[in-house]
């Protein structure tokens, strides 16, 4: 989304993210793209498709819900139920198999990357307002739970800084 990946070759991004997105959950690339970037205009605002300061859970359902309108959800629905009737009955994957290496591993997922990269950084702490912050979490940690979307606020100040050097932005 920063066009990181390949700095010289800015079609390459925009063709990774929609192959990346498609194959984690067939989401719609430009839909990410254009709400990220409304999270870079205005962070932990009114304006910030990923801020909802009411409680974990209603601001996960507000996050999920500005990411997924009702025409993806469909959209979502049908074309995952294909996979999973063609998985199932043609490839004759388990459904418990589908299930649990894959439904669930998503469900998961969204929750772990709404957690660690979304809710802790934006969350109010008790020494600060409502802002864009970074976690504390050890570089080993923070990769594990996040991608080191952790660090927020590195990310926010150097967007177009790959993931993998955010730690080191930290440091200094």
């Amino acid at each position: 989304m920063h066009g990181s990946i390949c700095i010289d070759r800015p079609h390459w991004n925009r063709w990774i993210g929609i192959i990346s997105t498609a194959l984690y959950a067939l989401l719609p690339y430009e839909t990410l793209l254009n709400k990220h970037s409304l999270h870079h205009q205005h962070p932990a605002t009114e304006f910030d498709p990923d801020f909802f300061d009411q409680g974990f859970w209603g601001w996960y359902s507000k996050f999920m819900g500005g990411y997924i309108d009702r025409a993806q959800a469909l959209k979502l629905f049908i074309g995952m139920g294909a996979m999973f009737l063609i998985a199932h009955y043609i490839l004759q994957v388990s459904i418990l198999n589908l299930l649990l290496l894959w439904v669930l591993p998503i469900l998961l997922s969204s929750l772990q990357l709404f957690y660690f990269g979304t809710y802790l950084p934006h969350k109010p702490t008790v020494s600060a307002e409502v802002s864009i912050h970074s976690t504390n979490l050890h570089p080993v940690w923070s990769l594990l739970t996040c991608y080191h979307f952790g660090y927020h606020w590195e990310h926010h100040k150097y967007p177009q800084m790959p993931w993998y050097r955010l730690p080191s932005l930290k440091k200094m």
